[in-house]
């Protein structure tokens, strides 16, 4: 058997190269990244457009330049040779142009519409270029793996950007025609001064010959003349005249793109140039200057850099390190914290952002953290490597009125917030300095983190007591710098435009979103403790208090008029004020109404909440009950024949089917619990306010669970409760707070960190005005790295999260009901942190 080689065509090469560069912008990046990778100083993107003017007269050398452009056969025919071999324009109609009815002056103006479009574009470094050994290795072989080998470059110590080794296929993108001049950096290879620049050529329209395979593709590779004054030799001298005053050390590469092959008007130069600043990282890089330069459109000539906001409501800079330490700096530019009253630095709420006054009053606060504490649940990101991220929160709209005078915000420029949000707006991923894309550009991948549905998923504002304010994309820009080296496994997807989405991905998205959660949960903390300042001010129970009594008695007053049998009229204002008086009573009849629904949505979402803990065993069952019936109907069918042929009554096969018919009796049991156990949280008279005795009511819970504990094998410990111990309740809301509490328990008890043993226990007390009742288990408790264990009250706060991908698996909901219903009936709630396991004490008021 004798061995093939494998052959690629010419063609499949180039259309590989093609899909890996997605267009022309992308083309001139990928050849300014390899510009970077070279230790280059100076880099310069200079569009010439060739009939910048258009002559009256072209020499032959423009003519022949022209004979071999792209759509010249369909304007050959105007162009008349002169004396002395020159040529100019002369429009000819033909019959077909006659019958379609085109004139010379549309003739005329398709033709310097096609000259005006012919452009070079040149790429310009003074990188160390390349001697012939690199580039027959290297440059001329495609898919080359050199920079995976060295990846930090010489001179500036430079992660190298590319990795492919499919760049030079971005030329195709940008000409016909391509043209390379190389002055190798004679000290970086260790050369004899004698060795001269070289000239590399190739046309791309050779890939595209049938039959021709890679291998017999040739580029033309030779040397130029020995010059000391390399850029100058081979640019036009055009290009130095500008303001910009670039200078470029005497060796690298220029690389001229002939024949382009899309039109480059304005605006689209335009974009590129403005796409330029947001791949320059807001961080001063004195040793890489980037320089745009038209020939045809001088007003956009400049030197790229990036720009700097300084209208923004909030910055934040967070560095995660290799031992996956996170150093998060928090900058306050929103609030006029001079006008903040003294009872904003007694709050609960201002303790929980754990500053001093003095340092707050500063407005910078810094976060020590680890990665640990970001995901407690998850003993290690180990794909995670050191990254950072630099980000602003700007609001993008004026507020109103009321919320000035409560937040206490302080003045904006909303024109400029928008002018930057429009260019730089959303979160960009840059790898060793050079942007990613199209993560932050408009469209989808503008909110590659999904920071609009967290936002509409909790749509709450920053005055919501319970928290749970989410950034809109909108408000968001700024960078996350990774590098390939620290970061080896966020790869690029073959075509270049965005990283591969696997699991070290989305756990890299979900640590930038824990990131973004510290500033969400300090600008929350601020705005719930402004709000409930400016609402205790302006005594808005009071109003409301004197507005109840009034609509009452003016509602007294008209029942009484009305019985009375006194023939005296009444004023059309005082009929205003009953029918007012009526509507405002009916109004409040139905918010009532209105609470009494949301309770039932509470149980609903409590419900929910405990499907999660089912889910597993549904999950089992649900392949098991699809083909359930099955082998017991084969092997009834088998014995029912057997026992037929044979005149047997029983076997040992219907002995087993029976078995197995038992099996699946059991898993239907399991089934009905759960059906059962849905139904009977929305119950009339579970809905009923009445007196519900404790004692009969944790009864009926174990009784409930019992099913689920006995698989779990959990002991649920009910302390001895007297027969009076009761309280007036509606009983959804003692199923809505310990059927969260038991779900929690169930699914601590499954951790890797939990004792053997699993109790759960409850215990009621009572003293003279309050009924005090002590949940507790012996699970893990709550993680240590919690910083805040009250946090865990918060509404969508969840330390369950899938360890893969590190992206949240818990509603969050659970303990935030919890909490919410205790203070619906004025009672309180008490961590219990000095004890083994999760230790919580309710205490809720007799008299209420």
């Amino acid at each position: 058997m004798k061995e093939i080689p494998f052959k690629v065509s010419a063609r499949a090469a180039r259309l590989i190269g093609a899909e890996n560069i997605a267009n022309a912008e992308s083309a001139v990046i990928e050849l300014i990244k390899n510009s970077y990778d070279a230790d280059a100083e100076t880099c310069l993107v200079y569009f010439e457009h060739v009939f910048n003017e258009i002559p009256s007269f072209f020499t032959k050398q423009e003519f022949e330049y022209l004979c071999v452009a792209p759509a010249f056969n369909d304007f050959s025919l105007h162009f008349k040779t002169l004396p002395e071999n020159l040529y100019e324009i002369e429009i000819i109609l033909t019959e077909e142009d006659i019958k379609l009815g085109v004139t010379k002056d549309e003739l005329h103006e398709s033709i310097i519409d096609w000259l005006s479009n012919i452009c070079r574009i040149w790429i310009v470094d003074d990188g160390h270029g390349m001697n012939e050994k690199t580039i027959e290795d290297n440059w001329m072989t495609i898919g080359t793996n050199n920079k995976e080998k060295s990846p930090v470059t010489k001179k500036f110590k430079r992660i190298k950007s590319g990795a492919k080794g499919l760049g030079r296929f971005a030329l195709d993108k940008l000409g016909a025609l391509s043209s390379v001049y190389i002055c190798p950096d004679l000290e970086y290879y260790q050369l004899n001064k004698e060795n001269s620049t070289m000239e590399w050529y190739n046309k791309w329209e050779s890939f595209l010959e049938e039959g021709k395979t890679l291998d017999n593709v040739k580029a033309r590779l030779g040397y130029g003349a020995l010059d000391r004054l390399f850029h100058l030799n081979y640019l036009p001298n055009e290009i130095f005249i500008n303001e910009l005053d670039f200078k470029f050390e005497n060796h690298g590469v220029i690389i001229c793109c002939d024949y382009n092959k899309e039109n480059w008007h304005k605006e689209r130069q335009k974009r590129l140039s403005d796409s330029l600043e947001t791949l320059i990282p807001p961080t001063d890089k004195d040793n890489f200057s980037l320089f745009f330069v038209s020939n045809k459109f001088s007003d956009l000539n400049k030197k790229v850099s990036s720009a700097v906001n300084t209208n923004y409501d909030y910055k934040v800079n967070a560095r995660l390190s290799d031992d996956h330490s996170i150093i998060i700096e928090i900058d306050r530019n929103e609030f006029e914290v001079s006008e903040f009253p003294e009872e904003f630095y007694e709050s609960e709420k201002f303790k929980n952002l754990d500053t001093s006054v003095e340092d707050f009053k500063k407005g910078v606060q810094v976060h020590k953290l680890t990665l640990k504490n970001l995901f407690p649940k998850i003993d290690e990101f180990e794909s995670i490597g050191s990254l950072s991220l630099s980000f602003y929160f700007s609001k993008q709209g004026n507020p109103a009125k009321v919320d000035l005078d409560k937040f206490m915000y302080k003045s904006f420029d909303l024109s400029t917030r928008k002018s930057w949000a429009e260019t730089f707006g959303g979160l960009r991923i840059f790898r060793d300095n050079f942007r990613v894309r199209p993560y932050g550009e408009p469209g989808s991948a503008k909110d590659w983190l999904g920071l609009g549905d967290r936002a509409a998923s909790s749509p709450a504002g920053i005055g919501n007591s319970d928290g749970g304010w989410r950034v809109r994309p909108n408000q968001i820009s700024g960078v996350v710098n990774i590098s390939r080296v620290k970061n080896p496994k966020l790869a690029d997807k073959s075509s270049r435009e965005g990283i591969q989405e696997n699991d070290e991905f989305a756990q890299f998205k979900s640590v930038i979103v824990k990131i973004i959660e510290i500033f969400e949960n300090d600008r929350a903390e601020i705005g719930a403790e402004l709000k409930a300042i400016y609402d205790r001010k302006n005594a808005d129970a009071l109003k409301e208090e004197q507005a109840n009594t009034l609509s009452k008695q003016l509602l007294k007053g008209a029942n009484s008029g009305n019985r009375n049998t006194s023939t005296e009229e009444t004023t059309p204002e005082q009929d205003n004020l009953k029918l007012l008086a009526s509507q405002y009573e009916k109004k409040k009849e139905q918010l009532e109404e209105l609470m009494e629904e949301q309770k039932i949505l509470r149980s609903l979402a409590t419900i929910g909440t405990i499907s999660s803990s089912f889910s597993h065993d549904l999950k089992l069952l649900h392949g098991k009950l699809i083909k359930r019936f099955i082998p017991v109907q084969k092997v009834l069918e088998l014995n029912h024949r057997y026992s037929i042929d044979n005149n047997l009554q029983f076997t040992e096969g219907l002995h087993d089917s029976l078995e197995r018919v038992e099996m699946f009796k059991n898993q239907d049991s399991s089934m009905k619990d759960w059906i059962n156990f849905s139904l009977l949280g929305v119950k009339k008279d579970k809905r009923r306010r009445r007196k519900v005795y404790f004692e009969q009511y944790f009864k009926q819970l174990k009784k409930v669970w019992a099913k689920k504990f006995e698989d779990r094998d959990v002991d649920f410990d009910i302390d001895e409760i007297s027969h009076e111990s009761a309280l007036k309740c509606f009983e959804i809301d003692l199923d809505c707070i310990f059927n969260n509490l038991v779900v929690n328990s169930v699914e601590a008890f499954s951790q890797k960190d939990a004792p053997p043993t699993r109790i759960i226990k409850i215990e009621i007390k009572s003293s003279d005005n309050d009924i005090i009742i002590f949940y507790s288990d012996s699970g893990p408790g709550l993680s240590k790295d919690i910083i805040n264990p009250q946090r865990i009250f918060q509404c969508f706060f969840t330390t369950k999260v899938n360890e893969h991908s590190g992206e949240d698996e818990g509603t969050g909901i659970g303990m935030w009901m919890v909490k919410s219903t205790i203070n619906e009936y004025r009672g309180s709630t008490k961590l219990l942190l000095d004890k083994s396991g999760f230790g919580l004490e309710i205490k809720i008021p007799k008299n209420i």
